[in-house]
Protein backbone atom coordinates (compact mmCIF):
# COMPACT_ATOMS: atom_id res chain seq x y z
CA UNK A 1 0.00 0.00 0.00
CA UNK A 2 2.85 2.36 1.04
CA UNK A 3 4.25 1.90 -2.46
CA UNK A 4 1.33 2.29 -4.13
CA UNK A 5 0.47 6.10 -2.72
CA UNK A 6 4.08 6.79 -3.47
CA UNK A 7 3.49 6.12 -7.33
CA UNK A 8 0.25 8.21 -7.01
CA UNK A 9 1.78 11.12 -5.79
CA UNK A 10 4.82 11.13 -7.99
CA UNK A 11 2.45 10.64 -10.89
CA UNK A 12 0.02 13.38 -9.48
CA UNK A 13 3.16 15.71 -8.89
CA UNK A 14 3.84 14.80 -12.76
CA UNK A 15 0.65 16.11 -14.12
CA UNK A 16 0.42 19.38 -11.75
CA UNK A 17 4.01 20.28 -12.54
CA UNK A 18 3.83 19.76 -16.35
CA UNK A 19 0.42 22.10 -16.10
CA UNK A 20 2.22 24.63 -14.53
CA UNK A 21 5.04 24.44 -17.14
CA UNK A 22 3.51 25.09 -19.78
CA UNK A 23 3.33 28.47 -21.94
CA UNK A 24 0.01 30.10 -22.68
CA UNK A 25 1.46 33.04 -23.81
CA UNK A 26 0.33 34.39 -27.12
CA UNK A 27 4.35 34.33 -28.20
CA UNK A 28 4.28 30.06 -29.23
CA UNK A 29 6.21 29.55 -26.50
CA UNK A 30 8.92 31.99 -26.95
CA UNK A 31 9.68 35.01 -24.63
CA UNK A 32 10.34 38.09 -26.47
CA UNK A 33 14.09 39.99 -25.22
CA UNK A 34 13.87 42.70 -23.13
CA UNK A 35 15.71 44.48 -26.35
CA UNK A 36 13.39 44.99 -29.90
CA UNK A 37 15.60 45.00 -32.55
CA UNK A 38 13.62 45.72 -35.56
CA UNK A 39 14.29 46.26 -39.74
CA UNK A 40 13.79 45.01 -42.73
CA UNK A 41 14.15 41.44 -44.26
CA UNK A 42 13.98 40.57 -47.97
CA UNK A 43 14.37 36.44 -48.24
CA UNK A 44 15.64 34.96 -51.83
CA UNK A 45 12.44 35.10 -53.23
CA UNK A 46 12.28 38.77 -53.36
CA UNK A 47 9.68 39.17 -50.73
CA UNK A 48 10.32 42.10 -48.30
CA UNK A 49 8.61 43.08 -45.40
CA UNK A 50 9.19 45.31 -41.82
CA UNK A 51 9.80 43.13 -39.27
CA UNK A 52 10.65 42.89 -35.22
CA UNK A 53 11.31 40.97 -32.14
CA UNK A 54 14.75 39.75 -34.67
CA UNK A 55 16.96 37.00 -32.84
CA UNK A 56 19.12 34.40 -34.68
CA UNK A 57 18.32 30.95 -33.09
CA UNK A 58 16.68 32.83 -29.70
CA UNK A 59 20.08 34.81 -29.77
CA UNK A 60 20.61 38.43 -30.15
CA UNK A 61 23.96 39.07 -28.30
CA UNK A 62 26.52 36.21 -28.61
CA UNK A 63 26.14 35.04 -31.60
CA UNK A 64 28.88 32.27 -32.98
CA UNK A 65 29.93 32.80 -36.23
CA UNK A 66 33.15 31.22 -37.63
CA UNK A 67 36.12 32.34 -40.44
CA UNK A 68 35.83 29.76 -43.19
CA UNK A 69 38.58 27.32 -43.16
CA UNK A 70 40.41 26.71 -46.52
CA UNK A 71 40.70 23.15 -45.72
CA UNK A 72 37.42 20.68 -44.97
CA UNK A 73 39.33 18.59 -42.65
CA UNK A 74 39.30 21.57 -39.86
CA UNK A 75 36.75 22.47 -37.47
CA UNK A 76 35.50 25.93 -37.85
CA UNK A 77 34.86 25.96 -34.27
CA UNK A 78 38.92 27.04 -33.89
CA UNK A 79 38.22 30.34 -35.30
CA UNK A 80 34.79 31.55 -33.38
CA UNK A 81 34.07 35.38 -33.47
CA UNK A 82 30.44 36.26 -31.26
CA UNK A 83 28.42 39.15 -32.88
CA UNK A 84 25.79 41.46 -31.58
CA UNK A 85 22.70 42.92 -33.36
CA UNK A 86 23.31 46.02 -31.70
CA UNK A 87 26.73 46.26 -33.46
CA UNK A 88 25.29 44.74 -37.08
CA UNK A 89 23.72 46.75 -39.82
CA UNK A 90 22.99 44.30 -41.75
CA UNK A 91 23.36 40.40 -43.03
CA UNK A 92 22.87 39.33 -45.85
CA UNK A 93 24.33 36.28 -48.63
CA UNK A 94 27.43 37.09 -50.61
CA UNK A 95 25.08 35.88 -53.95
CA UNK A 96 22.10 35.03 -55.06
CA UNK A 97 22.53 31.29 -54.30
CA UNK A 98 23.59 30.28 -50.22
CA UNK A 99 27.17 28.88 -50.33
CA UNK A 100 26.91 25.44 -48.26
CA UNK A 101 30.00 23.91 -47.02
CA UNK A 102 30.21 21.09 -44.94
CA UNK A 103 33.15 20.64 -42.56
CA UNK A 104 33.18 17.07 -39.91
CA UNK A 105 29.74 16.07 -40.55
CA UNK A 106 28.11 19.62 -39.84
CA UNK A 107 26.66 22.26 -42.86
CA UNK A 108 27.24 25.58 -42.50
CA UNK A 109 26.36 28.56 -45.18
CA UNK A 110 28.27 31.65 -46.04
CA UNK A 111 27.19 35.17 -44.92
CA UNK A 112 27.80 38.50 -44.80
CA UNK A 113 27.86 40.71 -41.76
CA UNK A 114 28.09 44.65 -42.19
CA UNK A 115 28.99 46.65 -39.42
CA UNK A 116 26.91 49.55 -37.87
CA UNK A 117 30.15 51.46 -38.04
CA UNK A 118 30.40 54.77 -40.21
CA UNK A 119 32.35 53.19 -43.08
CA UNK A 120 29.32 50.12 -43.11
CA UNK A 121 32.52 47.44 -42.78
CA UNK A 122 31.86 44.41 -44.05
CA UNK A 123 32.75 40.93 -42.59
CA UNK A 124 32.62 37.76 -44.14
CA UNK A 125 31.62 34.54 -42.06
CA UNK A 126 30.08 30.99 -41.59
CA UNK A 127 27.48 30.24 -39.55
CA UNK A 128 25.53 26.62 -38.91
CA UNK A 129 23.11 26.27 -41.38
CA UNK A 130 21.21 24.89 -38.33
CA UNK A 131 20.74 28.32 -36.96
CA UNK A 132 17.52 30.06 -38.32
CA UNK A 133 16.10 34.16 -37.79
CA UNK A 134 12.98 34.52 -35.67
CA UNK A 135 11.29 37.24 -36.23
CA UNK A 136 7.71 38.95 -36.04
CA UNK A 137 6.75 40.41 -39.48
CA UNK A 138 4.28 43.49 -39.05
CA UNK A 139 1.12 43.46 -40.04
CA UNK A 140 -2.05 45.55 -39.34
CA UNK A 141 -4.02 42.57 -38.11
CA UNK A 142 -0.84 41.33 -35.52
CA UNK A 143 2.17 39.99 -35.85
CA UNK A 144 3.18 36.79 -37.81
CA UNK A 145 5.73 34.75 -36.30
CA UNK A 146 8.24 33.78 -38.71
CA UNK A 147 10.89 31.28 -38.62
CA UNK A 148 13.81 31.75 -42.07
CA UNK A 149 16.75 29.68 -42.49
CA UNK A 150 19.76 31.88 -43.84
CA UNK A 151 19.23 29.48 -47.19
CA UNK A 152 15.59 31.76 -47.50
CA UNK A 153 17.94 34.70 -46.72
CA UNK A 154 18.64 37.80 -49.23
CA UNK A 155 18.82 40.20 -46.57
CA UNK A 156 18.35 41.38 -43.32
CA UNK A 157 18.83 45.00 -42.15
CA UNK A 158 18.33 46.23 -38.84
CA UNK A 159 17.25 49.35 -38.54
CA UNK A 160 17.58 49.72 -34.82
CA UNK A 161 16.81 48.48 -31.31
CA UNK A 162 14.29 49.94 -28.15
CA UNK A 163 14.05 48.36 -24.35
CA UNK A 164 10.68 47.54 -23.35
CA UNK A 165 11.71 48.04 -20.00
CA UNK A 166 10.17 51.81 -20.39
CA UNK A 167 12.66 53.13 -17.62
CA UNK A 168 15.61 51.94 -19.63
CA UNK A 169 16.44 54.72 -22.14
CA UNK A 170 16.17 53.85 -25.76
CA UNK A 171 19.31 53.15 -28.13
CA UNK A 172 18.05 53.27 -31.09
CA UNK A 173 20.38 52.96 -34.10
CA UNK A 174 18.35 55.62 -37.16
Amino acid sequence: MKCFSRIIIAALSFVVLAHFSSDNSTTGGKEKHSVNFYGTLTDNQGNVCDVDNISISGLYKQIPVYQKPEKHDINPDINKSRIDLAEVYAIKMPGTEPIITKFDKREYVDIIIVSNDKNKTEYRYIIELSRKIYCDQLNDAGPIEKEISFQALNNLVIKGYKHRDPDKTCECKD
